[in-house]
């Protein structure tokens, strides 16, 4: 689950960097601003992502010492 979300923002960020890149010369770069909820949302996905790994691998840890 975990590395599925981070794939998943991996990709809405790559979206929006791709966004930008492509507008980086033109006059009205107002898309880049509108496409903000892609870079914060995949930001949070790859966070959110990186934390149940981690949590799963403590989990994990925790119990094979068991």
């Amino acid at each position: 689950m975990g590395g599925i979300l981070i794939i998943t923002g991996a990709v809405s960020v790559g979206l929006y960097a791709f966004e930008a890149w492509s507008v980086a010369g033109a006059a009205d770069q107002s898309i880049v601003f509108w496409m903000l909820p892609f870079l914060l949302g995949g930001l949070l996905l790859i966070g959110f992502g990186v934390t149940l790994l981690v949590f799963w691998r403590l989990l994990a840890k925790a119990e094979s010492e068991r």
